[in-house]
C-alpha cells in the first residue's frame, strides 16, 4: 500500500521537475496575451490598415486598359510590399508576446531533458490514457467554453451593428470607417475580457493541480532529505562528536591559561599571558553553562587560578574573541587581574620563604 501524498513538493523536487520541463504553466495567459495584443495592435492599426486597402484596391486602376502580363507585373510588387507592411506587426508582436507571457510564467529555461524522445509516446495504450485523461478533457471543456463565449460575443455584436453596416453603402468609405471601427472595438473588448478571465482562472488551476500532481509523502520528504543533506542520526553523531573535540580544545586551553575569569559559574573566559610570546593578554577558551563548569574543574585541577569578576567576565564574552588579542578597551581591567595575580604569587612565595 502506497504512503499517502500529504506534503507539499519540496524545493528540491521542484527543481528536479523544472530540469524535465515539468512546470505549472498556463497555455490560456499565453493565448489571453496574444489575443488581447492582437485585436489592441488591430484595432489602433485599422485606420493606417483601411487606407493601405483603399491604395491597393485603386491600385490597378491607371492599369486597365494595359495588357495583362504588363499590369501584372506593375501591380504584383507594391502589393506585396504593402502585404508584409501589414502582417509585420502582427508577426513580430506574436513572437514577443508569446515569449514575454511564457518567460512571465515560469522564468527563463531550457531543458534537454524535454527534447529527448520517449518511448511511451509510441505506445497506443499510453496514447489513448493521455486522450481521455482528465487534464485533456479540461481543456476540451475549456476550449468549447471559449468558442460558445466568443461565437455569442461575435453573433450579439453583429447584430446590434448589422443595420449600421447596411447603412454605410449610402454614406460612403468615411461613415464605414466609424461604423467598423466601434464593432470591431466591441468585439475586441468582450473577447479579450473573456480570454482574460479564462487566462486567469485557468493560471490559478494549474498552480494548485501542480502542486497537487506532484505532492510527497512523508517517506519520500524524509528519504530526499537524507539524499541531500546525510543520514540524520549519522548527522546527530558527527555533531555530537565535533562537540566532544571542541569541548576537549576548550578544557585543554583551560588548563594551560594564566587565570580564569567566570561568572560565576554561567561563563568562563581562559586567559593567556606570556610576557615572552605574547605581546597582549590572548583569550584562549570561551565557555558558558555546561562548558564553563568544565572549564572551572579543569582550571582547579590544575592549580590555574580562577577569579570571579561579573562585569568583566560578561564583556569578554560579550566583545572577546577566541584565539585573538583582548580588546583595547578590556585591556586595562585584565592588566588589573594579572597584576593582583602577580601580586599574590609574589606574596605567597614571600610566605614560603
Amino acid at each position: 500500500m502506497s504512503a499517502e501524498k500529504t506534503e507539499k513538493p519540496t524545493p528540491k523536487r521542484l527543481r528536479d521537475l523544472r530540469r524535465k520541463g515539468q512546470v505549472a504553466r498556463s497555455r490560456e495567459v499565453i493565448s489571453a496575451a496574444l489575443t488581447i495584443a492582437f485585436f489592441t495592435l488591430f484595432v489602433v492599426s485599422l485606420p493606417g490598415m483601411i487606407d493601405q486597402f483603399e491604395a491597393m484596391i485603386l491600385l490597378p486602376v491607371p492599369f486597365l486598359e494595359a495588357d495583362l502580363m504588363s499590369a501584372t507585373q506593375k501591380i504584383l510588387q507594391p502589393y506585396v510590399a504593402t502585404l508584409q507592411r501589414l502582417l509585420a506587426p502582427f508577426v513580430g508582436i506574436v513572437l514577443m508576446v508569446g515569449v514575454g507571457a511564457n518567460v512571465i510564467q515560469i522564468g527563463p529555461m531550457f531543458t534537454p531533458k524535454a527534447l529527448k524522445p520517449a518511448l511511451n509516446r509510441l505506445s497506443p495504450s499510453e496514447n489513448v490514457k493521455r486522450i481521455v485523461s482528465l487534464r485533456n478533457l479540461i481543456e476540451l471543456g475549456k476550449s468549447i467554453g471559449k468558442i460558445l463565449v466568443v461565437g455569442s460575443v461575435l453573433l450579439l455584436n453583429l447584430r446590434e451593428g448589422l443595420q449600421a453596416l447596411v447603412w454605410t453603402s449610402s454614406c460612403g468609405i468615411s461613415c464605414l470607417r466609424g461604423v467598423t471601427g466601434n464593432l470591431l472595438l466591441g468585439i475586441a473588448i468582450y473577447v479579450g475580457l473573456t480570454f482574460l478571465t479564462v487566462a486567469i482562472a485557468d493560471f490559478v488551476f494549474q498552480r494548485w493541480h501542480f502542486s497537487k500532481t506532484n505532492m510527497m509523502s512523508n517517506n519520500e520528504v524524509k528519504r530526499e532529505y537524507k539524499e541531500s543533506n546525510g543520514d540524520p542520526l549519522m548527522i546527530a553523531k558527527r555533531k555530537q562528536l565535533h562537540m566532544q573535540l571542541l569541548a576537549k580544545g576548550v578544557i585543554d586551553q583551560s588548563r594551560k591559561a594564566t587565570v580564569l575569569i567566570t561568572n560565576p559559574t554561567h561563563v568562563a573566559v581562559a586567559i593567556y599571558y606570556d610576557w615572552q610570546h605574547t605581546p597582549l593578554p590572548l583569550i584562549s577558551a570561551i565557555g558558558t553553562d555546561l562548558m564553563a563548569r568544565q572549564m572551572i574543574d579543569a582550571a582547579v585541577a590544575t592549580a590555574v587560578p580562577v577569579m570571579r569578576n561579573i562585569p568583566l567576565a560578561r564583556a569578554l564574552l560579550k566583545d572577546g574573541l577566541v584565539d585573538e588579542y583582548i580588546p583595547s578597551h578590556l585591556l586595562e581591567p585584565i592588566a588589573e587581574v594579572l597584576r593582583a595575580l602577580g601580586k599574590l604569587a609574589t606574596e605567597a612565595g614571600g610566605r614560603s620563604h
